[in-house]
Order: structure tokens, then sequence, then C-alpha cells
């Protein structure tokens, strides 16, 4: 079951890398308008927290103990920084990020390098 949620969230990922490796400046604008949400730190810091108790659960329950500990850790750190500089210097981060534009193709092959080495060792450990 863990490697099917592993799969999923390394599913994701791809899904988003591949969107900013092929089109940037759509993911750029896309963070731009994401960012002028009302809702928008609270769903960024609501979806982190969620997955990091998720990833922790199952670090306690799976072999695999020592890549759900450091995805636990890596979301557990993005939910610190987002509490930490709060819902206007967010959004202000957010909006800045969205001026990158092409530089989202760097980005997003970063995205994809991890997502593969993800969705490998989910396969390799499932079959």
């Amino acid at each position: 079951m863990s490697m099917w949620i592993l799969l999923l969230f390394a599913s994701l990922m791809a899904g988003f890398g591949l969107w900013m490796l092929c089109w940037p400046l759509r993911f750029a604008a896309a963070v731009q308008r994401f960012s002028e949400q009302s809702w928008f730190h609270r769903f960024e810091l609501a979806s982190r927290l969620a997955l990091a108790l998720l990833f922790s659960g199952l670090a306690y329950v799976q072999p695999e103990q020592w890549l759900f500990k450091l995805l636990a850790l890596v979301l557990w750190l993005a939910c610190g920084f987002l509490i930490w500089v709060g819902p206007a210097r967010h959004r202000q981060i957010a909006q800045l990020i969205a001026l990158w534009g092409p530089a989202f193709r760097w980005l997003g092959l970063v995205a994809l390098l991890v997502a593969a080495t993800l969705l490998a060792y989910a396969f390799h450990a499932s079959f």
C-alpha cells in the first residue's frame, strides 16, 4: 500500500515537473494566479502538513523507513518555513518566483529526475 502512495506522489511530481519543463511560462502564470487566491497559504500549508503526517506514519510501518522519513522531514521543514514566513510574505515570495519564467524549465528537470528516482524505487520495491 505504501508503495502505491509513493507511486502517486512521484507521478504528481512528474506531472508538475513535465509542466514546468515543457511550458515554463504557463507554469509561472499559474503560480501567479494561484498566489492571488485568498486560500493560497492555507492550502499550501495544509497539503504539505497532510503529506508530512502521511509519510511520518508510513516511516514507522514500512521496511523503507529511511525514504519515508526523508520525505517527511523535507515536508515538515517546508511546513515550518511556511509558518515562519506567514501568509503575506509567502504570497510575495510566490509572486517573485513567478517572475523566473524560463528558469522553471530547470526546476522541472530536477523535479522529473527526483520523480523518476522515486518511481523507480517504488516499482523496484513493489515487484
